[in-house]
């Protein structure tokens, strides 16, 4: 149980590397980082608050459109959401 959680940690962790260097260069990206810079540059929020906001939008429209509230799912976005928008910060902050 314990290797679980080490490697979906590692996984964020890689996920966020790779995702946070692609928008900070400008290389392209996958559509969901790159939404994300527009989203950083319409409101004139961090990244870590797009990333957040975002997730949490997507997930309860996800909830909407299945007719099926699952709050346990919702749960384990969240525990992704948050280290993910916290480490994409993080690493942009050191790439730039």
């Amino acid at each position: 149980m314990k290797k679980t959680y080490l490697y979906t940690f590692l996984g964020i962790t890689l996920n966020a590397i790779e995702n946070s260097m692609t928008i900070v260069t400008n290389l392209g990206s996958i559509l969901w980082p790159a939404s994300i810079v527009n989203m950083m540059h319409a409101f004139g929020w961090t990244m870590c608050a797009s990333i957040f906001t975002e997730g949490i939008v997507i997930s309860f429209l996800t909830m909407i459109l299945e007719r099926r509230m699952s709050w346990k799912q919702w749960r384990k976005e969240l525990i992704f959401l948050t280290p993910y928008s916290v480490l994409m910060q993080a690493f942009a902050t050191i790439w730039r």
